[in-house]
């Protein structure tokens, strides 16, 4: 929940209250400022000679010109054509590797996709043709976009982009096996926090490759419509998706086809993929993305067309950064740092930040994570050996007394590194830990901050 009304059962004297709109300026930060700058990254993959499917004529050519547009507008683009499943896995290794935290990531797929169940798949060119009902075999040797989103999404960029053109009639279907996947197009995707995702059809509806055999664009119709798109000064990514719906349904429905883009966003705020400039006319810009995912408190303050207060970084110590930031016409400074690790592996643990306040008279030591705590069952922060207790209130913790709070402040400035061991919402367990090097020094640095 952030840094807001404290939990009603705290020991009386501990119930400060911190402005929600200092989280926002906290998870401002996109990128924690002692990484580098950030940068955008893309990767485009486009397959139309798939060996045991039907081939696609507009993949390649697809690809070719998102890759292009990218790279003009500044992005470091890794491309692929007609790739089997081995050289996607090494395409997205190395996409993965190229991307830091704070990056801004974009993905683009044309070829074959089908949904299995509640998931979707992109093909390889190798994909082999399943028999009736070994969808088993779909999973082994397909791309799950859900775990391609995953990989992404855990290094820590600020906004993650995927726009896939794979939503065309089951290819399956047109070998003799309909036992797998819809009859058409793509199921709906969850994007997790950062991660906006576009296909170019809407469920149930499948993406048409050319308008007639007769066609010479070299795009798909969904293609040829997102380039100029892509290229418009200061169009967001919302206002984008908004027009390519409108102008693919339009054009599909020039043959009596029906096509509607569909998008899943949950970047908070809003960012431009082409160039910068003055936002459409009649329409604002938002707030840059954010890393840490939102709630919806969080999302309605970020979405005011003023935006957050941006902090000021001062200082920079090791694993910790001492910021400052006006907040009602008064001056806020707090120190701040990132979980190292989050245990146990195969949970998306979101990014999860520690948060030091100074007050008027010491300060206020705070956690804030992506899940929800469990609020029946205290945190343990463990420092060389010795204890200190938190008490959750949805996504934050707090230490319940001032002579807890004291116990940590100290052990903070002494210690190398914290545990912080607790229960989600859903009860599973997990441990974050930090590095403490930096904390006295970034404390310090405050000293003057009034």
């Amino acid at each position: 929940m952030g840094l807001r009304t404290r939990i009603q059962s705290l020991a009386a004297g501990a119930g400060r209250l911190v402005p929600l709109v200092l989280v926002c300026a906290v998870l401002a930060v996109a990128a924690f400022p002692m990484e580098a700058h950030a940068r955008r990254v893309a990767l485009v993959v486009g397959n139309d000679a798939y060996e045991k499917l039907p081939r696609l004529q507009k993949a390649v050519g697809d690809a070719r010109a998102v890759g292009n547009t990218l790279a003009s507008l500044g992005y470091s683009v890794i491309k692929g054509e007609n790739v089997s499943r081995r050289e996607m896995n090494r395409l997205f290794a190395d996409f993965e590797q190229q991307v830091r935290p704070g990056d801004t990531t974009f993905f683009f797929f044309a070829g074959h996709g089908v949904a299995v169940g509640a998931e979707n798949y992109l093909l390889p060119t190798d994909m082999p043709r399943p028999r009736d009902n070994e969808s088993g075999l779909v999973q082994d040797e397909a791309h799950s976009v859900n775990a391609l989103i995953q990989r992404i999404q855990a290094r820590d960029a600020a906004a993650n982009i995927f726009i896939l053109d794979a939503c065309r009639d089951n290819p399956f279907a047109a070998t003799g096996v309909r036992s797998i996947g819809g009859t058409r197009g793509l199921g709906r995707t969850d994007a997790p926090s950062g991660v906006f995702v576009l296909y170019s059809a809407g469920i149930g509806q499948s993406a048409l490759d050319r308008l007639s055999d007769a066609d010479a664009d070299p795009n798909s119709v969904f293609t040829r419509k997102l380039i100029p798109l892509m290229r418009t000064p200061g169009l967001t990514h919302v206002q984008l998706a908004k027009r390519l719906q409108s102008q693919v349904s339009r054009l599909a429905g020039s043959i009596a086809h029906a096509q509607q883009p569909a998008y899943y966003d949950q970047i908070i705020g809003e960012i431009t993929i082409g160039p910068s400039g003055p936002a459409p006319a009649g329409q604002t810009q938002q707030a840059a993305p954010q890393t840490q995912p939102q709630t919806q408190t969080q999302t309605a303050l970020l979405q005011r067309p003023s935006g957050p207060p941006k902090p000021v970084l001062r200082a920079a110590y090791d694993n910790w950064g001492a910021y400052e930031v006006m907040l009602s016409g008064a001056k806020t400074c707090y120190i701040v740092s990132k979980a190292v690790s989050a245990s146990p592996a195969g949970i998306n643990h979101g990014t999860i930040f520690f948060i030091v306040n100074k007050k008027a008279k010491g300060f206020e030591p705070q956690l804030e994570a992506t899940q929800y705590l469990d609020e029946r069952k205290p945190l343990v922060a463990s420092i060389a050996g010795k204890k200190v207790t938190l008490l959750a209130q949805q996504n934050s913790a707090w230490v319940y007394s001032e002579a807890q709070n004291n116990l940590l402040m100290g052990l903070m400035k002494q210690g190398s590194t914290m545990a912080i061991d607790g229960h989600y919402a859903d009860g599973g367990k997990f441990r974050y830990e930090f590095k403490l090097a930096g904390v006295t020094a970034s404390l310090d640095n405050l000293t003057d901050c009034r």
